[in-house]
C-alpha cells in the first residue's frame, strides 16, 4: 500500500502545482478586465461544474483512447504511424485532475487578485520593474493566501480521487 499512497501523494501535489502555474496567470487575466467581460469570464470557469464529473472525464477517455482525437489528429498530420494509447498512465490521470479541479484553484487565486491595490503594481512600473519583477516581488506574494486556499481546495479532493484514477489510470 506504500507504493499506492505515495503514487497517490504524487499525483495530487504535481497536480496542485500545475494548476497553481496555471491559475495564477488566467486569474490575473480575469481580475484585469472588467464588467461584463470579467462575469462572462467567471462563468466559463464555472461552466464544467455543470457537467457531472463523470462525464467530464469520460470525455478524456474517448480524447486519449485509441482510436480517439489525439490519436487521429496526430496520425493526420501524418506524425506518428502506429500509436500506443495515452490511456491507462499516470499522465492521463495526471491531466484528467488537472482539469477537473483547476476551477476549484482559479477562482481563490481570483478572489485573491481582485483585492489587490493597482497602486502597487503602478508604482511596481514606475520604479521600472519588468512585468516579471512585479509578478514575483508584488503580485504571486500578495494573492498568496488565495493560492494557498486554492492549493488545498485542489490538494485534498485530489488525494481522494477515484473517477480519474478507475477511468483514465485502469484502476492503478
Amino acid at each position: 500500500y506504500v507504493e499506492v499512497i505515495l503514487r497517490t501523494a504524487g499525483l495530487a501535489a504535481i497536480t496542485t502545482a500545475i494548476c497553481a502555474v496555471i491559475s495564477v496567470p488566467v486569474a490575473y487575466l480575469i481580475g484585469q478586465t472588467s464588467g461584463r467581460t470579467k462575469v462572462i469570464l467567471v462563468f466559463l470557469i464555472t461552466l464544467p461544474f455543470w457537467v457531472s464529473m463523470i462525464v467530464r472525464v469520460y470525455a478524456w477517455v474517448i480524447i486519449l483512447g485509441n482510436e480517439g482525437v489525439i490519436e487521429k489528429t496526430l496520425r493526420l498530420l501524418g506524425l506518428v504511424q502506429n500509436m500506443d494509447s495515452l490511456l491507462f498512465t499516470n499522465g492521463a490521470m495526471l491531466v484528467g485532475m488537472v482539469y477537473s479541479y483547476i476551477p476549484l484553484m482559479i477562482l481563490p487565486v481570483f478572489a485573491s487578485i481582485e483585492k489587490l491595490d493597482g497602486a502597487l503594481i503602478e508604482a511596481s512600473h514606475d520604479l521600472y520593474g519588468s512585468r516579471w519583477v512585479t509578478a514575483r516581488r508584488v503580485i504571486i506574494p500578495l494573492t498568496m493566501p488565495g493560492i494557498v486556499a486554492g492549493s488545498l481546495v485542489v490538494f485534498v479532493p485530489c488525494l481522494g480521487a477515484v473517477l480519474e484514477p478507475q477511468l483514465l489510470g485502469g484502476g492503478k
